[in-house]
């Protein structure tokens, strides 16, 4: 019996971990009861940690400067008529920057131009290439780091000066109306600053008139217009100075002289009267409309005797003083108004018209009007 009890001790040891019942390790002569049941408890595993992995060696980040490289000079699409520096500025520290042509290499520096700042500039000799476009590109390198090329840049080297093509109207043009085009076209594109109302001017004489000036799309045709319509006929100059093409060349542009008019002559110079009344029983005043049309500034007046306004024989009035103009006064065109007297003893019909002294001794009369008093 004693044996049989060391035995029992030395199983419920090796089940301790099972935690088999504790009634079948008990001393004694108690033994296990078949029927109880026998209950395993779950086996909880805990979980496993996994320290992080330090490498001791990590690889080489490279300089932790973004590089950045950007021209500053010229700008888009620019003229130039010799040599010239380029400037870029980088960031990011770069071991060279190199500059292209036309992806060929040109120039090298390994620091900046200026110490205190990024700037790196290349003098490109254009003067030994021939006229035309070509694309600038400037590339920053440096040691770990990606190499990193600027946006390219258009050249046009253009030693060249612009020249006249056409002009509208032409240099001596005649009948030239106030709204018709006055421009002028150039040979290339032109300087959009350099193009204003002080760079092409209109004169009549001595007196500059008020005009507004634009460039057209295309860059080489210049327009000019009236901001207000002068006293015409007259005969305008253009005076054309300042002009420049895109690479800053000046351009030679001689001075031109047209005549305008308010009408285009159609036929021979006439003189048109019409009365404010024609006939009236007492004596009063009667107003006379002398208007000249189809005269050019090619017939200029008398300066003395110009115009006079008479009735069978009798000058009712020489150089009418009152001087109607502009659309409403005078559609026709050169309107003078004349202010006359026939007293109540003057009855009876009275043929009235007048007559216009051009300064080559030319005499054009008016049409006749009768007068009733």
């Amino acid at each position: 019996m004693k044996t049989l009890n060391s035995f029992r001790k030395t199983a419920c040891l090796l089940c301790i971990a099972l935690v088999i019942g504790i009634s079948g390790c008990g001393g004694g002569g108690g033994g296990a009861n078949p029927a109880d049941p026998v209950v395993v408890p779950p086996v909880v595993v805990p979980p496993v940690v996994v320290p992080p992995v330090v490498n001791v060696n990590p690889p080489n980040p490279g300089p932790g400067i973004t590089l950045t490289v950007a021209f500053v000079t010229p700008g888009a699409d620019a003229a130039i008529p010799s040599d010239f520096n380029a400037r870029v500025d980088v960031t990011g520290s770069p071991d060279k920057v190199e500059f292209h042509v036309n992806g060929v290499l040109k120039g090298t520096m390994d620091s900046p131009t200026t110490p205190a700042g990024p700037e790196y500039y290349f003098y490109w000799t254009a003067s030994s290439e021939p006229e035309g476009t070509y694309i600038l590109t400037a590339k920053a390198t440096k040691a770990g780091s990606s190499d990193v090329t600027s946006a390219p840049r258009t050249i046009i080297v253009d030693r060249t000066f612009p020249t006249l093509v056409s002009r509208t109207p032409a240099d001596g043009a005649k009948n030239v109306l106030s709204t018709d085009e006055i421009s002028i076209t150039m040979s290339e594109p032109m300087l959009p600053s350099s193009i204003d109302a002080n760079s092409v001017r209109l004169y009549i004489g001595q007196t500059e008139l008020l005009t507004t000036t634009s460039l057209d799309s295309t860059g080489k045709k210049i327009r000019v217009a009236f901001v207000r319509t002068p006293i015409l006929p007259a005969t305008v100059t253009m005076v054309v100075n300042g002009i420049k093409d895109l690479a800053g060349k000046a351009a030679t542009v001689p001075d031109v002289s047209f005549g305008v008019v308010d009408q285009i002559i159609t036929g021979p110079p006439k003189v048109n009267l019409t009365l404010s009344k024609y006939t009236f029983f007492t004596s009063g005043a009667t107003t006379a409309r002398i208007t000249l049309q189809n005269f050019s500034s090619s017939m200029p007046l008398s300066p003395t005797i110009f115009m006079q306004l008479v009735t069978n024989g009798r000058i009712l009035d020489t150089n009418p003083s009152s001087l109607a103009q502009g659309p409403v006064d005078c559609p026709e065109g050169y309107c003078r108004l004349s202010t006359f007297y026939l007293n109540s003893n003057q009855n009876g019909t009275h043929p009235i018209k007048a007559r216009v002294f051009l300064a080559d001794g030319t005499i054009i009369e008016s049409n006749v009007v009768t007068l009733s008093v």
